[in-house]
């Protein structure tokens, strides 16, 4: 049985690398090598679909869009921001604020009354000093879990 799945998944990585456009020069590959290798053929083909491109397109030409499309980027967006967290920052006049969290480690850390709630920073880039903050929860309390303050010297 091993060796009918090794001969082919040899098969198959020969099928997509026979497909490939541009010819490499031969060199052995280990098995580590062959499902990164697949997934980039496979990956550089959808690319040059013109439907792939169309959504590229539209995904770039931000004044076509839809109040249904922001709603379901929206939707989208936000349970993705709660399985997998984020990080990102924005501008308050001169003041930049950046934040880190996951809803669903904020979730859990509410739950169970210990661990990590959300990560928070505020700077100011013009004056060259930022502040960071990692807060959690312990036994039902707050705590810093982290903090990093920095200041950058401009001459």
């Amino acid at each position: 049985m091993g060796r009918v799945r090794t001969t082919a998944a040899a098969l198959l990585a020969l099928a997509f690398l026979s497909a490939a456009a541009q010819a490499e020069p031969y060199r052995a590959l280990n098995r580590a090598e062959v499902p990164s290798l697949i997934l980039d053929k496979v990956k550089d083909w959808a690319l040059g679909l013109s439907e792939v491109q169309a959504v590229e397109d539209y995904m770039r030409d931000t004044e076509a869009w839809t109040p249904r499309f922001k709603a379901a980027a929206g939707a989208a967006g936000a349970a993705f921001g709660y399985f997998e967290g984020g990080a990102g920052s924005f501008n308050v006049g001169a003041w930049n604020v950046s934040l880190e969290a996951s809803g669903q480690q904020l979730q859990r850390a509410l739950s169970r009354r210990n661990g990590r709630l959300l990560g928070i920073g505020l700077g100011r880039p013009d004056k060259g000093w930022s502040a960071e903050a990692v807060l959690g929860l312990r036994d039902g309390r707050f705590l810093s879990q982290s903090v990093n303050v920095a200041y950058k010297i401009r001459y």
